[in-house]
């Protein structure tokens, strides 16, 4: 009995950990004037199964996206929180630049980490001059995924 209780319990951590929120995601969470949503597989997998969503869309949520993690804000206070925080992905060597575009109004950046298994990390960071977006994607995913979720 005590066998069975230590292999569910054992279970229980890794599901956890694998599910797990970035530090990034958790340091924002339950800060004024940040805005935090957290979407699992599960969540994923039951919204591609909504009726009129195409072949190529429902296999992006239900098979290719492990989770989303989406920060914002469009405050002062809540931009400078997450600019300040930033520096726990950007400074990160594991993380590799894919992208990077400056002009007069907004500044976007996507990062690459891979996270073993064929699966990577995306990490899409958004500035403007009236909102800061930072979307995490994991699962195994190709750049051009993270690009089709990530179109305004």
């Amino acid at each position: 009995m005590k066998r069975k209780i230590f292999l569910f319990a054992t279970a229980m951590i890794i599901a956890l950990a694998a599910g797990a929120q970035s530090p990034f995601f958790k340091k924002c969470e339950n800060v004024k004037g940040v805005t935090t949503v957290y979407v699992s597989k599960a969540m994923l997998e039951m919204a591609g199964n909504i009726g009129g969503i195409g072949l190529k869309d429902k296999t992006l949520l239900t098979e290719k996206i492990d989770n989303t993690q989406i920060v914002t804000s469009d405050n002062a206070k809540g931009r400078e929180f997450i600019d300040k925080h930033l520096s726990m992905i950007t400074s990160d060597k594991e993380y590799e630049v894919l992208v990077q575009i400056n002009d007069d109004k907004e500044n976007v950046r996507i990062y690459r980490q891979n996270i073993g298994k064929g699966k990577s990390r995306y990490v899409v960071i958004c500035k403007e001059p009236e909102e800061t977006t930072v979307i995490t994607i994991e699962g195994s995913l190709s750049l051009e995924d993270v690009a089709r979720c990530t179109k305004r």
